[in-house]
């Protein structure tokens, strides 16, 4: 895939070295929060989730159905388990995990293909 350049965006291929910052991104607090009566800012679990999942399955279809990938992946942090159960619920299944070493943290990868062998 090459690279697409706008004024304001960078597309390209994801590679290894993004791992950590698509953990620290996929595991902040959305901006969209329910405020507790401890006026501390928390997820909206119902609608965050919801979403998660349609945004989800709306990555996979667009990797299968536009861009004819032959296989979509996505990495999620181990401890969260909410991540997982969103691409289980996409259809992604979980194949291994990147061990933490002293400079990355530990990933486990999930995938699916496009058409998977029987």
């Amino acid at each position: 895939m090459k690279t697409l350049l706008t004024a304001r965006l960078s597309l390209r291929p994801f590679t290894e070295d993004d791992a950590d910052f698509i953990v620290k991104l996929l595991n902040t607090t959305p901006t969209g929060c329910a405020t507790s009566a401890t006026s501390r800012c928390e997820p909206a679990p119902m609608r965050v989730t919801r979403d998660a999942r349609k945004a989800a399955a709306a990555a996979r279809a667009f990797g299968f159905d536009r861009l004819a990938l032959r296989r979509v992946v996505a990495i999620s942090d181990p401890a969260n388990a909410a991540s997982a159960r969103v691409l289980k619920a996409a259809g992604l299944h979980f194949e291994r995990t990147r061990p933490a070493t002293s400079t990355k943290a530990a990933l486990d990868l999930y995938a699916v293909e496009a058409f998977p062998c029987t």
